[in-house]
């Protein structure tokens, strides 16, 4: 078994958005090479464990000369790894994991990841797609949209061919390959943490109202977003106060705000219809509000000016969707003493 450690100063940040999710758990990332796709039959040749202690970036590399080290390499790892509060790998669940817990149940060891600590990027990363405007959920994909350019060239396949060479030669070049395609796999991983960034300032707003002398500020999360038939409802949460409760309604949408809750709800009324690739679309006429909305769409189609799209079959347009609340808030509290408002 060959161990490699590198140690290194951090020469990058991790937004504060990623540090409010995991607390103050500690995490380690770390990724896997393999002789192929299957954890019956095929073997895993290298594990890369990166973490940090204190203002150092550390990577630990585990390689198998042969496959009878494979034991070696997976006892050593997943001893590092579990120390852990956290793992966090790029399609982990489906394959990293189960591949490891798999091939220690084949060497009889009592070792075993155990899921509930994982925390695996391509989950977030699919689920957030759009907004990360991503054609696809491809590691190299998501690294080329934060500007990472890595290296190392070779694919995972080409590792495997890499791999049966270097047990019949020992070659040294084509174990630095080896070792280099799995250092980047991870070395960057920490990197991807900032999509929490991109995707909190995309999903989260705040709106602050001056009502009855208070400041009052109104937080949106726009996962919070429902749309069902032709209605969208979205509940925000407010600052408590103890004020009656206001209500704010038109001919297109209203809203019910029970200010000693800190709960507001604002219902919005849409329009269907099918999109020219047969998509099922929901969207706003702009003509229908009393007041301006001067909000350019945009979504990739091209509408006439008065239609602003909010969702296309699953996907929800957020910076449509998150412009629009903002200027209803902004129009129904800048001309309040004129509209429909009332307390309860």
């Amino acid at each position: 078994m060959i161990k490699i450690e590198d140690k290194k100063s951090i020469d990058f940040n991790i937004c504060n958005e990623f540090y409010n999710i995991i607390q103050n758990r500690s995490f380690c990332i770390f990724d896997i090479e393999t002789t192929g796709f299957n954890s019956k039959f095929n073997k895993i040749i290298l594990i890369g464990v990166l973490y940090f202690d204190n203002n150092k970036l550390i990577i630990n590399q585990f390689f198998s000369k042969g496959p009878e080290e494979e034991i070696d390499i997976l006892t050593e790892a997943v001893t590092l790894i579990d120390k852990f509060d956290t793992f966090i790998t790029y399609n982990g669940d489906t394959f990293d994991i189960p591949f490891i817990n798999r091939r220690l149940l084949h060497h009889k060891s009592n070792l075993k990841l155990d899921k509930i600590k994982s925390l695996d990027l391509i989950k977030i990363v699919r689920k957030n797609k759009n907004i990360l405007k991503l054609e696809d959920c491809k590691l190299k994909s998501v690294e080329k949209s934060l500007g990472i350019y890595r290296d190392d060239k070779i694919s995972g396949k080409e590792s495997i061919q890499l791999y049966k060479k270097y047990v019949k030669t020992y070659d040294k070049n084509i174990l630095d390959i080896i070792l280099k395609h799995n250092y980047d796999d991870i070395y960057y991983l920490p990197q991807l943490l900032n999509i929490y960034s991109i995707i909190y300032n995309n999903k989260y707003f705040n709106y602050n109202v001056y009502l009855d002398n208070y400041n009052i500020n109104i937080s949106i999360n726009l996962d919070d977003v429902d749309i069902s038939k032709n209605n969208m409802s979205i509940m925000c949460q407010t600052d408590s106060i103890e004020l009656p409760k206001q209500i704010y309604y038109s001919d297109i949408f209203d809203f019910d705000w029970d200010i000693r809750k800190g709960i507001l709800k604002l219902n919005m009324m849409l329009a269907n219809s099918k999109l020219s690739n047969n998509n099922k679309c929901f969207y706003i006429n702009k003509d229908a509000f009393d007041f301006e909305i001067n909000i350019n769409d945009n979504s990739p189609y091209n509408f006439p000016e008065n239609i602003l799209l909010i969702k296309e079959k699953n996907t929800l347009y957020y910076e449509n969707i998150k412009q629009l609340l903002n200027l209803i808030l902004t129009n129904i509290f800048k001309s309040s003493s004129k509209l429909n408002m009332s307390t309860i």
